[in-house]
């Protein structure tokens, strides 16, 4: 927690020595506006970002495998590119990224784990990729601007609600044997 609710860092690079980092390490932090998350740092813990509503650029080197749970949530980045080597993202990591339009997820990942997207209001490309295989309850509820998303054969279940609050999405299913759980 030593740099949380910080307001005099802006652009932060991170050493490439860096094995470790805490949670909450720059939780409500509000001038920080780029940082650059070297390879060597393996998981980005739950929290450290969380509230960084001017984080607008972030730079995940390749490296880097797990995003933890809200690890970005309410940040104001509007684009991320993950790097190949990440295989897991928490639950909530990038809820309430209003500003946030594009993602890819990485080959890989297995799961998209509840709330990840969630409140994600600008958010209209996103791929998901052959590997995953499950789609949690409210993963992309509130995303407003999704519009299109086809979910690979390899999907084998996913919550309608998963999908909550996206009036206008058309969802294109590919594997006829996906089991989904109908919420009323």
């Amino acid at each position: 927690r030593a740099l949380s609710h910080n307001d005099l860092l802006e652009h932060v690079r991170l050493s490439s020595n860096l094995v470790t980092m805490g949670e909450d390490a720059f939780l409500n932090d509000g001038k920080l506006s780029s940082i650059v998350i070297p390879g060597s740092l393996k998981d980005i813990c739950s929290d450290t970002f969380l509230n960084c509503h001017s984080l607008e650029t972030v730079t995940i080197e390749e490296g880097v495998e797990h995003i933890g749970h809200r690890a970005f949530g309410a940040c104001g980045m509007t684009q991320l590119q993950l790097p190949s080597t990440i295989s897991s993202i928490g639950s909530y990591a990038f809820t309430g990224c209003s500003s946030l339009e594009s993602i890819n997820l990485p080959d890989g990942i297995e799961t998209i784990e509840e709330y990840t997207f969630n409140a994600c209001e600008s958010l209209k490309r996103i791929e998901i990729p052959d590997s995953v295989r499950k789609i949690e309850t409210r993963a992309f509820a509130g995303c407003e601007s999704l519009d299109h998303l086809v979910l690979p054969q390899s999907v084998e279940e996913f919550s309608t609600e998963a999908f909550l609050d996206t009036p206008e999405m058309c969802l294109v299913v590919l594997n006829p044997d996906c089991l989904y759980s109908i919420y009323r």
